[in-house]
């Protein structure tokens, strides 16, 4: 059986299901209920692949009804949401 990744940041944490992200934002208050992620605005590229190898797996980059949402990424290879002092963990 597979551990889970999860990847975190001071906000919010994220793990695939499939090729599906999932994000928690209050996993600090309790409340465990994850919901599928929609919007990737807030992402950079660099924050995309830097996900993608602690998962260790390629996934969809989509945002629902509006399809695939690659060029609506933060154009950079820096991290934005995953930036070093933002306390990142991965667990699993």
């Amino acid at each position: 059986m597979t551990k889970e990744i999860i990847v975190s940041n001071d906000w919010c944490s994220y793990k695939l299901v499939g090729s599906c992200l999932l994000y928690n934002d209050g996993q600090s208050t309790g409340y465990d209920d994850w919901g599928e992620v929609q919007l990737f605005e807030h992402f950079s590229k660099g924050d995309i692949d830097y996900m993608k190898k602690q998962f260790k797996q390629d996934f969809w980059i989509g945002c629902g009804q509006f399809g695939n949402c690659q060029d609506q990424l933060i154009d950079t290879d820096d991290l934005v949401e995953f930036a070093k002092e933002k306390k990142n963990e991965v667990y699993g």
